[in-house]
């Protein structure tokens, strides 16, 4: 079976996005994949709604978008949605996290950094990060069994 993967844009740009479409036709090699946009996109507004409000949306995408019932189910994201995707993670049943856009913190806030989440987490993860003009790879991948 070929795993789910539910992809979520960053805070500046939607799934329609050239760099998302991308991404998308390269995971669909592998796997399923559903893309989605958050409401305050969709509402054309520019800046991101609060915090619960993102992970409800990625939670709802989550339920609606999720066909059948796969039986592997990732959550990938591009900046913020990868922020979103953590949080959500720890609480719905996911098999893992990819998180494009290393670190996982909300604009101007370095505080609340993924080392906050990679301590919590129990999922195999991928962190990425963009350096410049070249891409370098922040992997923290980890395999854990949940007990």
């Amino acid at each position: 079976m070929r795993p789910f993967f539910l992809f979520a844009p960053g805070a500046g740009a939607p799934s329609s996005h050239p760099w998302m479409q991308d991404w998308k036709t390269r995971l669909e090699e592998v796997g399923d994949v559903a893309a989605f946009d958050y409401p305050y996109m969709r509402d054309g507004r520019k800046r991101p709604d609060p915090l619960p409000q993102l992970v409800g949306a990625h939670r709802q995408a989550l339920a609606s978008l999720r066909t059948g019932t796969p039986e592997v189910t990732i959550l990938i994201g591009k900046s913020m949605g990868g922020r979103i995707g953590c949080h959500l993670a720890l609480d719905e049943k996911v098999d893992g996290l990819i998180c494009l856009g290393y670190p996982l913190c909300a604009m101007g806030d370095r505080t609340n950094s993924a080392t906050k989440f990679c301590r919590r987490c129990r999922l195999p993860s991928c962190l990425c990060k963009a350096a410049g003009i070249r891409f370098a790879l922040w992997i923290y991948w980890r395999k854990c069994a949940v007990k």
